[in-house]
């Protein structure tokens, strides 16, 4: 009797809202074939699992000097999906930025966390918002808040020495991230929402205030824009 070889999945799963996919396992399937049932019970938002599965084969780890394809499809030599979280050289750099010395790159790291991860959250609420302008107004706070992150990311990135931004962003799983835990609080309700980004407004004029007199330019100029 000739032997059977299933084919071999990737199995991704996103834990929380606002979080990146982490890879849980593999599995042998003979296919792939979903059938979603709605509960009995309505499941609350924060206890839902986003699980994707995708062939391995279809599967390629992308290096850093690869950016290019990934924005310019004329560039790309195959309609491949290709992964940027599984690359073991994005692992590496973002290993060596949790664990700087650097205070300086620490602190800038910590900072654009707090921007990414709360311009991710707010951007769930694009087209559930309760009126268009207020729709607008949390896409543009988001987008602020990602330009931000942008910056501080990219200068700890510089003061690591290797990789960039978006290698800090996408090359970690949740729990290297050092942002703080009040940026990562689900939406809940609009209220919800206004209250938790009263908080970090006034946080952020208080710290803001206080860095544009940092000694280190960079973080300075980064306050002054911000």
């Amino acid at each position: 009797m000739s032997k059977v070889y299933w084919p071999l999945y990737e199995v991704f799963v996103r834990s929380k809202q606002g979080l990146s996919h982490r890879h849980v396992g593999s599995l042998h399937a003979a296919m792939i074939k979903w059938r979603w049932r709605m509960p009995a019970m309505p499941t609350p938002p924060q206890r839902r699992l986003l699980i994707w599965v995708v062939k391995a084969s279809e599967i390629v780890a992308s290096q850093p000097e690869d950016r290019g394809e990934f924005f310019d499809r004329r560039k790309a030599k195959s309609t491949v999906i290709r992964l940027s979280i599984p690359c073991r050289t994005a692992w590496n750099i973002c290993e060596a930025a949790m664990n700087n010395p650097n205070p300086v790159a620490t602190y800038a790291l910590r900072l654009g966390d707090n921007g990414l991860v709360l311009a991710s959250v707010l951007g769930a609420w694009c087209g559930h918002a309760p009126e268009l302008e207020i729709d607008l107004a949390l896409a543009n706070i988001g987008l602020d808040l990602l330009g931000q992150a942008r910056n501080f990311l990219s200068y700890a990135a510089e003061l690591n020495g290797c990789g960039d931004e978006d290698t800090l962003a996408f090359g970690r799983d949740e729990r290297q991230f050092s942002n703080l835990l009040l940026v990562e609080q689900p939406n809940g309700n609009f209220a919800d929402t206004i209250a938790r980004q009263f908080f970090i407004d006034v946080w952020h004029v208080a710290l803001f205030s206080r860095l544009v007199n940092s000694r280190d330019a960079q973080l300075a100029a980064i306050a002054l824009k911000g």
